[in-house]
């Protein structure tokens, strides 16, 4: 490989030789001619100025004019080669790889446009041939040396000769230093010392088994000298990472759901979704967490139900088990439990109606229907103590409004006195009668008087009044 290196450059400084010797070839030349012109004006010159013979001086030929068609092919051909002389002497890369045959291509090109501006065009044409040939053979040589020297470094590289890669990959730069190639096997030179002992890293934890630190070993070659092999390396651990986590968060999963902890068991599957969402196993063990999820839900949901049923809350417990009829509409306890709710706050409803308006109940008609919701409530008093003791309220006023009260009867002895719907009192001055709870209409009759019409009030929870009917409007 170092045998090839010296060639390349030994090739390089033969054709630069070549390049001088052409040169040198055309300076003597060149002089070989101006020597010879010189003697011949000379000799002219002697002529000239000889006695006795006649000379008619020899014109020589006038340059051929262009059309204007033929100067704009020869302007642009100019420009094009310019613009690759110009590329090649701003080069620096290339000026300091051949400095003498860069500077000669530079003074050809003047020479061409001196050619240009003289007329003498054929020689114009020839110049920039010439130009671009030689232009074409340095490019090519150029591009050989570098790449040359590349691919020497490469192959040392490949083969493990670091040394060698290095001194041929200095070559390479130092003739184009902008080769992105070499610029990139520079980094991987740079780090093959670091490179070499992660992979001996690598290796070992591979025989331990230790895939964690494989994966990192080989995260940080990728990111430091990536290569195919490395990738796939690293995708082969990723997987097999990937498949070890899996089949833990799965294990975790089906040990939870079959201890009952559904929340940590659903929390575990999610990260094996989230680990490998297309394996197979994941939708059973799904169905059998939501299988249990779903029951448990409902057996907390009539658990919190039977806490109300508890306290006695039965509006609470109304409304949980309508919501809860929506959830699970085949679950009969639930209905049964609102079908309780509502005949409890229907009975309330009713009892609140009797005890609110206690003095209605002297009236047997409305006692009557308020015995009938009592022994309708019968079956109710278990589930709820408040409504049980509401019903004894009302039985409580039942008995009170229909016990007979004693009440005080005063007038003037003239007047007869009656209690419409009850029965006569007569005429008295002072006498105590007995009355039930309730609203009575006491009349007062009288010969040549108006009759007189009095609504009492009797209650049990209220003083009872004194009833003085007396006749006093006389007629006219």
């Amino acid at each position: 490989m170092s045998e090839s290196l010296d060639g390349q450059i030994a090739l390089a400084k033969a054709l630069r030789r070549k390049f001088f010797t052409r040169i040198a070839i055309a300076i003597v030349f060149f002089l070989v001619v101006v020597s010879a012109l010189v003697g011949l004006t000379q000799l002219l010159g002697e002529k000239d100025n000889s006695p006795n013979v006649e000379t008619t001086p020899k014109e020589l030929p006038a340059p051929v004019p262009l059309t204007s068609e033929q100067r704009q092919i020869l302007q642009q051909l100019l420009s094009e080669t310019n613009q690759t002389i110009t590329h090649i002497i701003n080069n620096t890369d290339k000026v300091n790889w051949a400095t003498d045959t860069s500077q000669a291509l530079a003074s050809n090109m003047e020479q061409a446009y001196v050619s240009y501006a003289q007329g003498a065009f054929e020689q114009t044409k020839q110049t920039i041939d010439k130009l671009n040939d030689e232009a074409q053979d340095f490019n090519r040589d150029y591009q050989l040396a570098y790449e040359g020297a590349y691919q020497q470094a490469f192959t040392a590289f490949t083969a493990g000769d670091i040394n060698q890669a290095e001194e041929a990959n200095r070559v390479a730069l130092t003739i184009n230093s902008s080769f992105d190639q070499a610029l990139a096997l520079q980094k991987r030179i740079n780090v093959f010392a670091e490179v070499q002992a992660l992979r001996e890293q690598g290796r070992i934890a591979e025989v331990e088994n230790n895939l964690d630190k494989a994966q990192l070993v080989y995260q940080t070659l990728v990111a430091l000298d990536s290569t195919p092999e490395r990738l796939a390396k690293l995708s082969e651990l990723n997987k097999k990472i990937q498949t070890r986590q899996f089949s833990e968060a799965i294990a975790i999963a089906i040990k939870a759901r079959d201890k009952g902890e559904l929340v940590q068991a659903q929390k575990a599957l999610d990260t094996a979704k989230r680990i490998d969402g297309s394996r197979p196993e994941l939708a059973s063990v799904q169905k059998t967490i939501a299988q249990l999820i779903a029951a448990n839900a409902e057996y907390q949901a009539k658990q919190h139900i039977l806490a109300f049923v508890g306290a006695d809350e039965w509006p609470t417990v109304e409304l949980l088990t309508r919501k809860a009829l929506t959830e699970y509409p085949d679950n009969s306890h639930f209905q049964d439990l609102l079908d309780s709710a509502l005949r409890i706050s229907d009975t309330n409803k009713k009892l609140d109606n009797y005890i609110q308006r206690p003095e209605r109940l002297s009236d047997t008609r409305i006692a009557l229907g308020a015995r009938d919701v009592i022994a309708d409530s019968q079956t109710l008093f278990d589930l709820s103590p408040k409504l049980g003791q509401k019903i004894h309220s009302l039985e409580g006023l039942l008995d009170t409004q229909n016990h007979p009260l004693k009440v005080v009867v005063k007038s003037d002895k003239r007047t007869f006195i009656s209690v419409l719907g009850v029965g006569q009192v007569g005429k008295v001055t002072e006498k105590t009668i007995l009355l039930a709870p309730g609203r009575y209409q006491f009349e007062g009759k009288c010969t040549g008087f108006h009759t007189v019409l009095q609504t009492v009030v009797i209650s049990a929870d209220k003083p009872i009044p004194e009833v003085e009917i007396v006749c006093t409007e006389a007629i006219n």
